[in-house]
């Protein structure tokens, strides 16, 4: 029961630390990590031509094309889900087209597979929820189509906005509801999201911005993005429509830019560190913007880490990072501040104390 009750403690103490520690746990050279899923497994490019996905268990390994072959530059991984389930899409020979381009979905058990039934057309798919549904885009005739895989019912076209003659689908959460983008040759880029009913709606700005992109999308339908006025800054958008703003803490005037959100709406993204210089950085309501380079844990001092790009919900970080002149690609861990760690022990001892009177 003691321990149990230590155990307890010290996972109340991680999960309400507002300052936390960021260890790194991996780290490669010429990679660049840009997804990672609740599930553990991370993905990007693994440099040389070839995309790749690391998890603890497995450590890092590359992305095969559907045919089995790694032909440098041919494999583009977009999205990986909870269950290590990734996604992209796949440029191979055809006889006839000098290029062709598909969907493909890839996991550790089952390799790399296409996906979707798009015809003469060429696809691509960039999204993947925790329960499997997948979005993209498709090269139709007219303009680029908006899709979704949905499980149990297959792949669909998703609405376009009337007027509109085309669009993409970038990210999905297990709801069904997906965000992306309208396009016209005479209408102006717009933001919409497709509710899980399938009906499309347009995404307001905050008042005063001009335009904004979304990075990601979390399970609550909260995002996170950048915006685009006089100065671009990261920002939470909730539900109803309501922005967060996160400015830059050492010049209000520089941007920021939010890349990654968990379900905790844990936020990560980059940030103007003067002379355009990137700097990763960690933000929560309750702590605000960290950067991560200022809040590394014993063991992982002298790193600067220049790009967090996603976070999971347990608190893997991936990003792009430089220690002695190298750059790596990083994977970190969200630690709680020494504080909070030592909290649990403190009270421990003083209950045995107690009890020795």
């Amino acid at each position: 029961m003691r321990v149990a009750l230590f155990l307890a403690c010290l996972a109340g103490a991680t999960a309400s630390s507002a300052n936390p520690l960021f260890k790194v746990v991996a780290a490669y050279e010429q990679t660049q990590f840009n997804r990672v899923g609740n599930g553990g497994t991370a993905v990007g490019f693994g440099g040389g031509g070839f995309d790749v996905a690391w998890s603890r268990d497995m450590g890092r390994v590359r992305i095969p094309t559907s045919e089995g072959t790694t032909v440098p530059g041919s494999v583009k991984v977009q999205g990986v889900n909870g269950s290590g389930v990734a996604v992209g899409y796949q440029d191979w020979d055809v006889p006839g087209k000098p290029t062709y381009r598909n969907a493909f979905v890839w996991d550790a058990v089952n390799g790399t597979r296409l996906i979707g039934d798009f015809g003469p057309y060429q696809s691509e798919a960039y999204g993947i929820s925790d329960a499997g549904h997948i979005v993209g885009r498709y090269y139709g005739a007219v303009s680029a189509v908006p899709w979704m895989w949905r499980p149990g019912t297959g792949q669909e076209d998703l609405e376009l906005l009337p007027g509109w003659t085309g669009g993409d689908a970038e990210f999905v959460n297990s709801s069904g509801l997906a965000v992306g983008t309208a396009y016209s040759a005479t209408l102006p880029r717009t933001r919409v999201a497709w509710d899980p009913d399938g009906k499309i709606r347009v995404l307001a700005p905050a008042p005063g911005w001009r335009d904004f992109s979304v990075a990601d999308l979390n399970e609550g339908g909260y995002m996170t993005g950048l915006s685009e006025d006089t100065v671009s800054q990261a920002f939470l958008r909730d539900p109803d429509g309501n922005y967060t703003v996160i400015q830059n803490p050492f010049n209000p005037a520089a941007w920021t830019w939010g890349v990654g959100l968990n379900n905790k709406n844990e936020m990560v993204g980059r940030f103007n560190g003067g002379n355009q210089q990137n700097r990763g950085f960690y933000w929560t309501a309750a702590s605000g913007l960290l950067v991560i380079d200022h809040h590394l844990a014993p063991g992982s001092e002298g790193w600067e880490i220049r790009f967090a790009q996603d976070i999971s919900d347990d608190g893997l970080i991936v990003g792009t990072g430089r220690k002695d002149g190298i750059v790596y690609g990083v994977v970190l861990q969200v630690v709680p501040e020494p504080s909070l760690a030592l909290a649990p022990l403190a009270a421990l001892a003083l209950a045995r104390r107690r009890r020795t009177r």
